[in-house]
């Protein structure tokens, strides 16, 4: 069991210097099989490598998440502009594709409250007909295209992409909406409607 166990984590080394394209010495030779103590010793070599290994791995999936995150935020927030504009024209002009106040979507204030973020491209058509049918045509979406191809934070899979607003009144109908977003793998970010605050937000993504 102790070899297959040091087999194991050799496949592992093996697998990461693959994934790396670590370049091997072409005249690499494999050693004679080691003496009842040098096993012990490089067995317990190969646990304490394959630990830090690991560990690198996990920082830098974490460190490579955030930096796709970072990205697609600073698309959401050059967004924004174009979104809150449409979003005021809504309100002040009563267009019927406005979502109406509804006594069941919550208490309180008649100003739209919103969320943003980015989903995969394909969904979108999904995306607006699940909106449409759970708020029953009081939440609205808009979408625009992102130019470049992101890496998704989950799975570093690059896919094309849009950033979307949803407009919406009341608490009830931003739960809806936060569960039709993690349902369909959407991503969602802060997003201030304050141009500054956006300006300032940014600043800080860069």
């Amino acid at each position: 069991r102790r070899t297959e166990e040091m087999e194991r984590r050799l496949r592992f080394f093996a697998a990461e210097i693959e994934r790396e394209k670590l370049p091997v010495p072409a005249d690499y030779n494999v050693p004679s099989a080691p003496n009842q103590k040098d096993l012990i010793d490089l067995e317990a070599t190969l646990e304490q490598l394959e630990g830090e290994m690991r560990q690198i791995n996990a920082h830098q999936e974490a460190l490579l998440r955030n930096f796709y995150e970072l990205k697609e935020l600073k698309h959401v927030l050059n967004s924004a502009s174009q979104f809150f504009q449409e979003g005021a024209a809504i309100q002040q002009e009563g267009r019927t594709a406005q979502p109406k106040y509804d006594e069941e979507a919550g208490s309180g204030s008649r100003h739209l409250s919103f969320l943003c973020g980015v989903i995969n491209r394909a969904k979108i058509p999904v995306f607006e007909r699940v909106l449409w049918r759970a708020s029953r045509g009081k939440a609205l979406l808009r979408h625009m295209e992102i130019a470049e191809t992101l890496k998704d934070p989950a799975t570093e899979e690059e896919i094309p992409k849009n950033t979307f607003i949803v407009y919406f009144q009341g608490d009830q109908l931003k739960m809806r909406v936060k569960k039709i977003c993690e349902g369909l793998g959407a991503t969602t970010y802060p997003c201030k409607e304050e141009w500054d605050e956006r300006r300032k937000t940014e600043s800080e993504v860069d």
